[in-house]
């Protein structure tokens, strides 16, 4: 065997070569990002390669196939047989679609949740089902996602595309098995509150960042968590020039890429990345599916993720097998933490888990904090603040709630917010607890106040 497969995925290859030797036509393999998708697919075929004459592989960029085939074992495998690539916006029509389809033995689709996308998804998801010898491997690390249909949103999962769908272990599953480290996620101040965002999300309104707020904020956080390498996300190329050098400042040291929506320069900033000791993306508006960045152990994200399968994909670039090192998220946005949660709940999470230990229990996933320097103890509480629950709370209870959080935090108690203003650390931590349950900051301040008198 010359492929490199880790342990956890060596029963999903064997799974997936034997039902394809029972009949099964196409399977989509979900695993989480990071978690060596690309090597199962390779192991695959090296198990079937007396059987298989020709690959095709369909992936969302051509930075895809730059960056596979850097892999050793790609490069080995690729000269016992021919592997092609093509991106999704080929098929343009099912006819020129199934004509090229036809001429493989194995297609495989990177990033198959695409086939809900757009007409060039479409019709490759209706060309493999006019394909019956075809055999096709779809892989992804977020099968479930909306759509809309007829106007309204639906939920859908990629696997009803397939005729089988085989799951692996999702990066969550992994960090709490000890295979990959837990993170740590760094909640900054946005500009406007969970509650605005959550009425937003269905126009999918594009929200302020509050950079100047964050700018200090992030400073102390990539002080205390230094992190060699780092990818920050801006929402547009306007704002990431606007603010580059505010970022050179706060990453003094670092050697600074810029990275374009069109990944026009990708291999010089992974072979830049590979290179420096210290290095720092500045990304706009970008995902980088499929693209392996070496070594990333620190996100900022200075743009508000309202997709689910976006904010998973961002978390993904410091998930890895190989990371040995705590990740750190600097969040400046105001749907993060909604986005997590969300996370967290798929994942089936629990209070058991989360303070496991790893002495014979799982491992935690995750620290919060506000801030470089405020741990929030109780994930659960954080979360479900978040969540639907979070608005079934009335204003007393919320601020009852705030209140207790800020005194627990040891923040100081003043008479007025202009006074809260001169004391920085104090008047932070008061908007964070006052927008962590969704209550004005004035309110927040006149509850202490009035607690003091009592």
């Amino acid at each position: 065997m010359k492929i490199k497969i880790s342990k956890h995925n060596l029963p999903v290859v064997e799974k997936i070569v034997d039902s394809y030797h029972s009949g099964t036509r196409s399977i989509l393999y979900t695993s989480g990002v990071g978690t060596g998708k690309s090597y199962v697919f390779m192991g695959i075929v090296e198990r079937m390669l007396q059987e298989l004459k020709s690959i095709l592989y369909v992936i969302p960029k051509y930075a895809v196939q730059e960056n596979i085939s850097e892999y050793t074992d790609f490069q080995w495998l690729s000269s016992k047989i021919p592997v092609d690539f093509v991106t999704f916006n080929f098929f343009t029509d099912k006819e020129k679609g199934i004509k090229k389809l036809s001429g493989y033995d194995l297609v495989v689709i990177d990033e198959a949740h695409h086939l809900w996308s757009d007409r060039y998804g479409k019709n490759l998801a209706e060309c493999m089902h006019l394909l019956s010898r075809t055999r096709f491997l779809g892989l992804t690390a977020t099968p479930e996602r909306d759509i809309k249909e007829y106007g309204h949103k639906k939920s859908v999962h990629t696997g009803s595309i397939f005729d089988q769908t085989v799951n692996g272990i999702s990066n969550f599953e992994a960090i709490r098995l000890g295979l990959m480290p837990k993170f740590n996620y760094r909640v900054m101040l946005p500009e406007k509150d969970p509650k605005q965002i959550r009425e937003e999300y269905e126009g999918n309104v594009n929200v302020k960042i509050a950079y100047e707020e964050c700018e200090q904020t992030l400073a102390r956080i990539v002080a205390m968590y230094p992190r060699n390498k780092w990818i920050v996300y801006f929402a547009g190329k306007t704002k990431l020039h606007e603010y580059e050098d505010r970022m050179r400042k706060i990453f003094a040291g670092y050697e600074v890429f810029i990275l374009y929506a069109d990944l026009r320069n990708l291999s010089q900033v992974i072979a830049g990345m590979q290179k420096a000791e210290k290095a720092v993306i500045l990304s706009v508006d970008m995902l980088l599916e499929g693209v392996h960045l070496p070594d990333v152990t620190g996100i900022v994200l200075f743009r508000n993720v309202t997709s689910l399968v976006t904010f998973q994909q961002i978390l993904g670039r410091v998930c890895s097998m190989s990371n040995k090192t705590e990740p750190v998220i600097a969040d400046a946005s105001s749907s993060g933490p909604e986005m997590l949660a969300k996370l967290y709940r798929m994942d089936g999470e629990n209070k058991s888990r989360e303070n496991g230990d790893g002495s014979g229990r799982t491992k935690p996933i995750f620290t919060l904090g506000i801030g470089a320097d405020r741990e929030w103890k109780g994930i659960e509480e954080f979360l479900r603040l978040y969540t639907s629950m979070g608005s079934e709370m009335d204003r007393k209870e919320k601020l009852e709630k705030a209140v207790k959080k800020y005194t627990g935090f040891g923040g100081g108690i003043y008479h007025g917010l202009e006074l809260w203003k001169q004391n920085e650390t104090h008047y932070k931590m008061l908007l964070a607890c006052a927008k962590c349950f969704s209550v004005p900051a004035a309110a927040l301040a006149e509850a202490l106040q009035r607690q003091t008198v009592l």
